[in-house]
């Protein structure tokens, strides 16, 4: 922070503006279906999240009112005012009580949002990310006069108008791309992109049931290439081939959400298109031992790429290690994620060497009359649609895909040769979808740069002119320290009572 104050301004910190009191913490076995609303971190973030109800009195510390300034300070760092009625406050966020008359509350708002952004990259936990106390309340800040605070306000709110209006352009034009990319994966699978081709290449395309009878057999043929892998792994033989009729024959769809297919495709079983794996858990007797390797979890798979910045490790045995690692070309998709992205696919391309994967994520290699490329597309499809949301199962908000219910959805299968040409008109309309994107995105990155940039003005005094009559800050800051010495004495129990328990 700068030596050089702005005219009438002061040196202070977080805790001096406000006084940061901590939600309560509800236990599952407390949530009703009725009374006031709990505020958790959910209902911050994602204001649909569902609410949880407490139907008791509890102190009113405790209670949220409309207007209340609250400060989300584990999982994810947030500043809020809310305006969704009376509420109960839960753990791990702050109701911030302002003396308004030294400190205006929106002031004190976008000052929080600016200090919890420098905040952030020193944030530290386990699990989740969290700032204490103490930390918060000695984050430097620099003070306004009143009036100035005023001025500060109503100049950030204009500038973030006209950056909100950018941000809702952008989510309309990210909204026609992504439209225009899933109708282009719709026609993909169902055989509409390739129409015009699939007619001009009539009589030398494989039929429907060749393809059928190729697939079942290259699905045999991987089955027992990968269970005689594991038998050498345990050092086992087979004396004879009795070990064959352990194949699982019928093939039989489970969930079909596709309708006529062209003629000449196959409707199978997503499992007889490839193996279908879901990664080992973790666990704490993994946490360390003498075959330590990197594995890859939901954090690291996004839509069609690998995150390898982040890569963790664990205890695999050889055994384990041959069961579970991952080679070019296996699909991994997410099983467990927020309902929107569930079943979120990429494919693994050596990112991370010698890798492993968790129960995080389900795996699939393909056959050898499937193109990696080709599934891509479906899984894309169906998450995109909403197909894998529907076979999802719901826990605490988090959407599981399920490998078994994965496993048993039909997959539309064209021949070898139309998958390819698929791939291809897929990828060359994709491309100018791809970059269009990617532009979007560095609008979005430059708009949050440019709100970063407005609070780093407002709080150094640089947004608005300072007026030398205005009273100063530091007179400002003694009003508030006499204001709360006055209110601890009256809170301080008379001798010979007890204070009331709290809990």
């Amino acid at each position: 922070m700068s030596n050089d104050l702005p005219v009438g301004w002061a040196k202070t910190n977080v805790g001096s503006l406000g006084t940061y009191i901590n939600g309560r913490g509800f236990c599952k076995n407390e949530w009703k279906t009725s009374g006031l609303p709990i505020i958790r971190i959910q209902n911050l973030n994602t204001p649909d999240a569902p609410f949880n109800y407490s139907d008791k009195e509890h102190e009113q510390q405790y209670r949220v009112e409309n207007g209340d300034l609250l400060v989300s300070w584990a999982a994810s760092l947030g500043v809020y005012l809310w305006e969704r009625g009376p509420a109960w406050l839960n753990q791990h966020i702050f109701r911030v009580e302002v003396l308004e008359q030294y400190v205006s509350k929106r002031y004190l708002f976008f000052a929080l949002k600016h200090a919890l952004a420098g905040l952030f990259q020193k944030t530290h936990g386990s699990g989740m990310v969290h700032i204490t106390k103490d930390r918060l309340e000695s984050y430097p800040l620099l003070l306004a006069p009143r009036n100035e605070q005023e001025r500060i306000v109503s100049k950030i709110d204009q500038l973030f108008s006209n950056i909100e209006d950018g941000e809702r352009a952008l989510e309309r034009a990210q909204k026609q791309v992504e439209r225009y990319r899933q109708s282009v994966l719709k026609a993909a699978v169902t055989g509409e992109l390739t129409r015009e081709w699939r007619e001009k290449n009539k009589g030398s395309l494989e039929s429907g049931e060749a393809l059928l009878t190729r697939i079942l057999k290259a699905h045999r043929a991987a089955w027992e290439k990968s269970e005689l892998a594991k038998m050498k792994a345990k050092g086992q033989k087979p004396a004879n081939d009795a070990w064959k009729s352990r194949y699982r024959a019928s093939h039989e769809i489970v969930t079909d959400f596709l309708n006529a297919l062209p003629a000449g495709w196959a409707k199978i079983r997503i499992d007889v298109a490839g193996e279908v794996q879901l990664g080992r858990q973790r666990a704490p007797q993994h946490h360390a031992g003498k075959h330590m390797r990197p594995y890859l979890r939901v954090a690291n798979v996004f839509e069609e790429f690998i995150d390898a910045s982040d890569v963790m490790t664990m205890n695999f045995t050889p055994y384990e290690f041959l069961n579970y690692k991952l080679e070019n070309g296996d699909i991994l998709l997410n099983e467990g994620q927020s309902k929107e992205l569930v079943g979120r696919p990429a494919i693994f391309n050596g990112e991370v060497p010698n890798a492993c994967f968790t129960n995080t994520l389900v795996r699939v290699q393909v056959n050898s009359g499937v193109l990696k490329e080709y599934a891509l597309m479906v899984f894309l499809h169906y998450m995109k649609s909403g197909l894998f949301q529907k076979i999802a199962t719901i826990t605490t908000n988090i959407a599981h895909l399920g490998a078994g219910r994965f496993a048993g959805m039909s997959f539309p299968l064209p021949s070898l040769q139309e998958q390819k040409e698929i791939v291809s008109q897929v990828e060359s309309r994709m491309t100018a979808n791809r970059l269009m994107t990617q532009e979007l995105v560095r609008q979005r990155r430059r708009l949050i740069s440019l709100r970063q940039s407005v609070l780093k003005s407002a709080f150094s005094g640089q947004l608005v002119l300072q007026d030398p009559n205005d009273e100063p800050a530091s007179v400002l800051l003694e009003h508030i320290a006499t204001e709360r010495a006055q209110t601890q004495k009256k809170a301080v129990p008379t001798k010979g009572r007890r204070k009331k328990a709290t809990t």
